[in-house]
């Protein structure tokens, strides 16, 4: 008798627990189709940028999708394209004024300085995100900009002493190289200061170099047999809007045997893309400023300034350069000592495993 008590005592706890249970599940359900229910916060995002290059679409796509994952709120973005023109990048940033933006997502310096000067004149207080700009190439310094404007910075670095370098040892007979840029750009600061930076670092490396101004690149490069006599690669300068024309710039090259270096990894016509691939991590990290100013309502002029550094990452397309050159600028690589990612593209569809050097 005592036995069957037991039992049902028993079975009556484990009643008991399984309704306490299954009563907090219903209140958890409860409370979370409520929290559904509930209105939550929109905010637009203008995303002001120079072009449309993959390396751009590399910083945005991780930015939205860092957002959508661990952001509570609402959000929509607009794409604004300036292709480097400042009267457009204004008119995109009074864009941004007039519809009330939550904020400003300026990628590049020229999107960056005139968010900022817009935001000091107008008096506008829009947080700014200035997102892949290179340390040291904007006219004001970031620090400067953040004690005036709501603006913080995720930035990088050009580093052409390292690109030059690497340049060198992969392939160590060069002599002489052409640096291309648009004419539209000679007088630009940040290309002055991208210019000194690659001949500094050519003139380390002992390597000679000729300036290749362009005036109107959407009819022609200009390349031709003179031009390029005794020219042993061409380099395409970061900082322009060259960068747009690299197939083609790398395309008319070919006819006249000289190879193209550039410091972007997405054009499958360049025989060496080196690029220190910080697109990922600037756009997740401008993402995770993002929510802490739109979400936590952080100050952006408080956040610290953030600079992103990543491994580099050569890609070599062989067949876009004679079989000599590319045999021996892939043999030069595999044994050089520094620690560099390889990719050898064979084709535009197959990429062998990337080769890390010891």
């Amino acid at each position: 008798m005592m036995y069957n008590d037991f039992v049902l005592l028993a079975i009556a706890c484990v009643v008991v627990v399984g309704m306490r249970y299954l009563y907090h599940k219903i209140q958890a359900l409860r409370n979370l189709l409520n929290y559904l229910k509930e209105p939550r916060e929109h905010y637009t995002i203008v995303i002001i940028k120079p072009s449309v290059i993959p390396a751009i679409a590399e910083v945005i796509r991780p930015f939205i999708a860092h957002m959508k994952k661990y952001a509570s709120f609402e959000f929509e973005t607009v794409d604004c394209v300036h292709n480097l023109n400042r009267d457009k990048a204004q008119e995109w940033v009074n864009y941004a004024i007039d519809c009330k933006a939550d904020l400003i997502l300026a990628i590049g310096l020229l999107s960056s300085e005139v968010a900022f000067n817009a935001m000091k004149m107008h008096h506008q207080k829009i947080p700014i995100i200035s997102a892949g700009s290179p340390m040291g190439y904007n006219v004001t310094p970031f620090e400067a900009m953040q004690a005036t404007a709501p603006l913080t910075a995720v930035c990088t670095r050009m580093n052409w002493d390292r690109k030059i370098a690497l340049l060198r040892c992969v392939s160590p007979r060069i002599k002489t190289v052409l640096i291309i840029y648009r004419s539209v750009d000679e007088i630009s600061h940040n290309n002055l200061k991208e210019k000194n930076s690659i001949t500094a670092a050519l003139r380390k490396m002992h390597i000679s170099w000729r300036m290749h101004h362009v005036p109107n690149i959407d009819k022609s490069t200009e390349l031709n047999a003179q031009l390029l006599e005794d020219i042993d690669i061409i380099i395409l300068s970061r900082s322009s809007e060259i960068l747009r024309y690299s197939s083609r710039i790398a395309r008319e090259a070919q006819q006249f045997d000289v190879p193209v270096f550039s410091p972007d990894i997405s054009c499958p016509d360049v025989f060496i893309g080196v690029s220190e691939c910080p697109e990922r991590a600037i756009g997740i990290q401008g993402a995770k400023y993002a929510i802490e100013i739109l979400e936590d309502k952080v100050l952006a002029s408080t956040l610290p300034l953030k600079e992103i550094t990543s491994d580099t990452m050569v890609v070599i397309h062989p067949k876009t350069a004679s079989p000599i050159t590319g045999a021996m600028v892939i043999g030069n690589f595999l044994t050089q000592s520094n620690h560099v990612a390889l990719s050898l593209i064979t084709n535009n569809n197959a990429i062998e495993k990337n080769k890390t050097t010891p």
